[in-house]
């Protein structure tokens, strides 16, 4: 929801095809996997903040917050787009993993 480059808001769910407990009998159906809720708030012409944070029915969380800017270009064909962020992810299985997290990625517009 919102312009590519704008403010943003966006929201990913997974669901996986797998077999069920013993109790349902053994039989298989799609299931939540996982959600991921991603926002930019545009700073200026070149600099967004993002605000990051996920989770999964495996146990794992993240949640970051980090900055994404136009290394070249102006948002059209040819531009270079470099997120990066901080933040903390972990497992909440016992016992539970806590620890940093930090991301950088490369986005090329063709």
């Amino acid at each position: 929801m919102g312009s590519i480059d704008g403010l943003n808001l966006e929201v990913r769910n997974s669901f996986v095809y797998r077999e069920g407990t013993i109790g349902e009998g053994g039989n298989m159906n799609f299931q939540w996997g996982s959600t991921e809720v991603r926002g930019s708030i545009p700073l200026n012409k070149r600099l967004s903040m993002i605000l990051e944070s996920g989770g999964g029915d495996n146990g794992w969380v993240y949640g970051e917050v980090g900055i994404k800017t136009y290394f070249s270009g102006n948002g059209g064909r040819g531009t270079v787009i470099v997120p990066i962020g901080i933040g903390v992810g972990g497992f909440q299985e016992v016992p539970a993993a806590i620890g940093p997290l930090l991301s950088f990625g490369v986005e090329y517009r063709d």
